[in-house]
């Protein structure tokens, strides 16, 4: 006996009508998964959903309200509206037939969704974002949708499908992908369904490969979705280590990445980095905020966006952290990322706080603040000649000495220097030099 209760069984049978499955079908199916009386239980839920049945009778005019009811309960259980229409066609008087028209199209369009068939719509929608090469394809879908819950999903489907092509959507699909009593509930859906589709296909294919886990959740970030699984017990991580050419070729297409995923363990799971399909990019100001008050006991600089979607930065009063080192493929951002290092800590924090030395040595990155080619003249820099031009290595380390010098001479005791020569040569703390 299985551990399903019988609302539960219901909802299945319900799904299963709702996919198309005939009544034979789903009996054939029972009939291997459980007992006697669950399968018996499933009949007559099949026989009470049976529309026909309940309509044809002598009966010379129906009471609206029953019929309305009549016509909900076959809705839900699976019913096609054709086959609803084609019983009161030919049972019901005009009267009736017109209402049940009526009815049925307000139904349609207004009823609430089961999460059964919503997970089951939202399914077949996911298929159709990832192979879909342009946002019309399922403007066709959303208006052959009758529930106006569901064609706001497809609008919304479609919108993200613009966004990953690059095609500016019509105004149809920007008024109907809002949903006016909480315009971020249909994103949240979407991206929670399909993260859990995902999660479910790869769970399914670790178990066709004899690894037994199960789905944790799904991170989100600009260029990479993190999934976790959670292994079963017994289970080595060596086991899963190996297979990442195996997912490619059982679910790239289908999950669209080519390359296999990056692989790792976190405590608690282990994580597969898969690269999405629409890279978004991560906009800087969506992340900080040049407003807020600066703490001077804690320079930072941003170090962006890790594959959770998580903002991180560097902390240069870190006693770890003495130098950063930045490494990539050519055109990955490195230059870019150094470029947005220097304004910010500019843009930041006053010169009397935050000092700069930069060197180019080929003269590429750092170019935009010599002053010449762009007149922009950092007032942090230590030397005044990063006004005209870059440091050289030998200028760069003269600089390195001569801080260092005034730092040494600040701090050596004072016994016959007067005051008024010691404040004179007040300067500010030694920066790191990164």
């Amino acid at each position: 006996m299985s551990d399903y209760n019988h609302q539960e069984i219901a909802n299945a049978v319900y799904s299963l009508k709702s996919q198309g499955l005939s009544n034979q079908e789903i009996i054939t199916e029972a009939e291997q998964i459980f007992d006697l009386s669950q399968q018996q239980y499933i009949i007559d839920v099949l026989e009470e959903s049976d529309f026909g049945s309940k309509i044809i009778r002598p009966t010379k005019s129906y009471d609206h309200n029953y019929l309305f009811e009549l016509i909900y309960q076959a809705v839900i259980s699976g019913t096609s509206a054709e086959e609803i229409i084609d019983v009161c066609w030919a049972e019901l008087n005009l009267e009736d037939l017109a209402f049940s028209k009526l009815a049925l199209e307000y139904i349609l369009t207004n009823r609430y969704i089961s999460k059964y068939e919503r997970d089951a719509f939202i399914v077949d929608l996911y298929q159709q974002y990832q192979k879909s090469k342009s946002y019309q394809s399922l403007i066709k879908t959303a208006e052959s949708t009758k529930n106006i819950y569901l064609k706001q999903l497809v609008y919304k489907t479609a919108e993200l499908v613009a966004k990953k092509t690059g095609e500016v959507p019509s105004l149809v699909v920007a008024q109907n992908a809002v949903n006016t009593n909480n315009p971020d509930y249909d994103n949240i859906a979407i991206a929670e369904n399909f993260n859990s589709q995902v999660g479910d296909n790869l769970v399914e294919t670790l178990n066709d490969f004899g690894i037994t886990c199960s789905y944790l959740d799904t991170k989100t970030g600009p260029t990479f979705k993190r999934i976790k699984i959670k292994l079963g017990k017994g289970v080595s991580f060596k086991k899963v280590q190996g297979l990442g050419s195996d997912l490619v070729q059982q679910l790239g297409e289908q999950l669209g990445f080519d390359n296999p995923p990056m692989i790792s363990v976190i405590p608690g799971a282990v994580v597969f980095d898969i690269p999405r399909c629409d890279r978004q990019i991560a906009n800087f100001a969506d992340y900080v905020d040049l407003t807020n008050e600066i703490d001077i006991n804690r320079v930072v600089i941003p170090g962006g966006v890790d594959v959770d979607g998580k903002y991180i930065e560097i902390s240069l009063f870190d006693s770890n952290v003495y130098h950063t080192l930045g490494g990539g493929m050519t055109g990955g951002g490195k230059s870019q990322f150094e470029k947005a290092m220097v304004l910010y800590l500019a843009l930041r924090y006053p010169p009397s706080l935050v000092r700069l030395a930069l060197s180019d040595v080929k003269l590429v990155s750092l170019t935009c603040f010599n002053g010449v080619n762009v007149p922009l003249n950092l007032p942090h820099c230590e030397s005044p000649r990063i006004a005209f031009w870059l440091l050289s290595p030998y200028q760069f380390r003269e600089t390195f000495q001569l801080v260092t010098l005034r730092q040494s001479f600040r701090l050596l005791p004072v016994i016959s220097l007067s005051s008024r020569w010691v404040s004179s040569i007040q300067m500010p703390f030694l920066p790191r030099i990164y």
